[in-house]
């Protein structure tokens, strides 16, 4: 398989990132790898643009890695699962909504993130795109797939992973997550959050 792996960045790539990314090109004997790397401005201009760039290519698969989200090692190996999309299960902070502290997972029910780890393979509702693979036909079927859905305030309502997420299920489209792939996520964070809850 031909896969182009897409990097969306604000000019940074966290050092482990970098690691796991070279181990992967170095160690990979199996798929045609290519690299993109986007550094600007809005995180949705960034998908678009990669999903834009990927379907200029003949590339099969699309696996975008966000430049703090280190996958595991082996996540080339869910090509073989041959799914439309899998998203990988990454610890998130959810202190961007009002009233909640708490690091949960990105693999959503309900609209809402799972606060327990999962087993294996499992379809769920939306994912978020930290560590996403997406096969070829299902960015030719959606047209810019990650925008962000904004309410007439102008204020951001559903962020770009769950409106694609929602597109995808609007299409037939299924969403799958891996829990034999949970991800690492480095963040800049105020430590006194942390010690609030104590």
């Amino acid at each position: 398989m031909k896969i182009l792996i897409a990097l969306p960045t604000d000019g940074m790539i966290h050092h482990k990132v970098v690691g796991t990314l070279l181990s992967i090109i170095l160690n990979n004997t199996k798929h045609e790898i290519q690299t993109i790397v986007s550094a600007m401005a809005g995180i949705g201009e960034h998908r678009n643009v990669l999903v834009k760039e990927f379907l200029k290519t003949d590339c099969d698969y699309l696996l975008q890695i966000d430049a703090d989200n280190p996958p595991p090692l082996n996540v080339l190996d869910l090509v073989d699962l041959d799914k439309e999309v899998i998203g990988l299960p990454t610890p998130i902070n959810m202190n961007y909504i009002q009233g909640i502290n708490e690091i949960v997972w990105n693999v959503f029910e309900n609209n809402l993130p799972t606060k327990s780890k999962g087993t294996g393979l499992a379809q769920v509702e939306g994912v978020g795109s930290g560590v996403i693979l997406i096969r070829r036909d299902v960015l030719e079927r959606i047209q810019h797939p990650f925008t962000t859905v904004r309410n007439e305030d102008d204020l951001r309502v559903v962020g770009t992973d769950l409106a694609f997420c929602h597109k995808c299920k609007k299409e037939g489209i299924k969403i799958w997550t891996h829990w034999d792939y949970t991800c690492e996520h480095y963040k800049e964070i105020g430590l006194r959050t942390l010690c609030e809850n104590y």
